[in-house]
């Protein structure tokens, strides 16, 4: 798997800890996906991995992934797998206040 970044001041150990909830929803997911046919079923399959990855975003989302335009929602990458079979992207609304 390639390496995700590592943050302004981190050690190699913090690094390592930073990714490995991303890295766990991406191996989960990936399995998951692959034993359903019908998208639904891959939705409802997935979406509890994503409830899992929201609850540790905080460690693995950089600042390049909360970029806003005022016009409305943003997508940035967070991952895309290689073969591109997957991609994460974080979806953020501009805060007006």
């Amino acid at each position: 798997m390639e390496h995700l970044g590592r943050r302004q001041g981190e050690t190699g150990a913090e690094a390592e800890m930073t990714s490995s909830a991303l890295e766990h929803f991406i191996s989960a997911a990936a399995e998951r996906s692959r034993s359903k046919d019908a998208p639904a079923d891959c939705v409802l399959a997935l979406a509890p991995l994503m409830f899992g990855l929201l609850e540790r975003a905080e460690t693995f989302l950089e600042p390049r992934h909360y970029r806003s335009d005022p016009g409305g929602y943003t997508r940035n990458l967070v991952y895309e797998a290689p073969d591109e079979c997957m991609s994460l992207y974080a979806i953020v609304a501009h805060n007006k206040s």
